[in-house]
């Protein structure tokens, strides 16, 4: 197969393959292994945001008795996410936590993977048009309507009327992308924003764009993607100096790095997820659903804004 699942779940059912077979070996742990649910987690790409997602999920996972594996993708393709879907139907896991990198593309996939008798909840990103059970994550409409109505916020405390606003953004087939986007551009006047771009969740290609953006927009900058807040204004050199210059930045998602940005400049904020809820729900709420309980169709997180004025009184954990 082109992607190999995770070594951790491979090491299980080698581990319950060799249980099973094991003709004298005692009966009660023939059953043990047999009753071990396995929920298989695939993030729409392996980078620093969704580590908390990560680590909750298996620490959900352990406080449940239950094994928990980690399948990330090389990269943000929604064709690498169907193969590790496949894959998985083939292995006969009990339960699959997508993030759906292209919600069209994936949602195929899924609902072989629930024809197979496997349970699917998406976070994060959703496959709405699908046979998931459930969405666990961010009310992304919200989101947007947020970012917006902050940046005109900035604006404002500038004396400035919003214009020449960049968005850049991840990939533009993601749902929550999708929504946002459209939560933005209610808030915010279509002629104000000058330009959408996509950095398909590629680091050093996003790292590129901003740098274009800074030259090209000197009034603002809006960014709808979350990685480049791992190393806040940091991330690029021309960025950081904007900063510095009073240059308006609205950021997504939270970083150390970028907590001290936002307390040192009143013109850099961010949009906050809570990605602990929706690794720990996600994962709770399969279970019980994997043991007959009725859960709902969504379990909907709105975020927060993240200023100079409330970063104080504010948990970013």
């Amino acid at each position: 197969m082109k992607k190999l699942l995770s070594t951790a779940l491979l090491a299980t059912f080698a581990f319950f393959a060799f249980v099973g077979c094991a003709e004298h070996k005692k009966e009660d742990t023939k059953d043990v292994a047999k009753k071990k649910t396995i929920i298989a987690v695939i993030p729409k790409i392996n980078n620093p945001l969704f580590e908390e997602v990560k680590q909750n999920a298996k620490a959900m996972g352990d406080s449940l008795g239950i094994i928990v594996t980690w399948e990330a993708p090389s990269g943000v393709e929604a064709a690498e996410q169907s193969e590790i879907i496949d894959n998985l139907i083939k292995y006969k896991v009990d339960g699959i936590l997508i993030s759906c990198a292209n919600s069209a593309e994936v949602t195929p996939a899924i609902n072989r993977a629930v024809e197979a008798g496997i349970t699917v909840a998406t976070f994060d990103s959703d496959a709405p048009n699908s046979k998931r059970l459930f969405y666990v994550g961010t009310n992304n409409l919200l989101a947007g309507q947020m970012a917006g109505l902050e940046m005109k916020r900035l604006f404002e405390t500038k004396k400035m009327a919003p214009e020449k606003i960049q968005l850049i953004s991840g990939n533009p087939d993601a749902y929550n992308m999708i929504r946002r986007q459209k939560g933005f551009s209610e808030t915010v006047t279509p002629q104000a924003i000058s330009g959408l771009t996509y950095s398909f969740d590629i680091n050093d290609y996003a790292g590129d764009l901003i740098n274009d953006a800074v030259k090209s927009n000197p009034k603002g900058i809006q960014f709808l993607w979350g990685v480049p807040a791992i190393e806040g204004i940091a991330t690029t050199e021309s960025l950081d100096k904007y900063v510095q210059k009073g240059g308006i930045v609205v950021f997504f998602d939270t970083s150390d790095e970028l907590m001290k940005n936002i307390k040192k400049y009143p013109t850099v904020s961010t949009i906050k997820q809570d990605f602990k809820a929706m690794a720990k729900e996600g994962i709770l709420h399969l279970d019980q659903s994997l043991q007959g309980k009725q859960v709902m169709e969504g379990y909907i997180f709105d975020p927060i804004v993240i200023n100079h004025l409330n970063i104080d009184s504010i948990s970013t954990k």
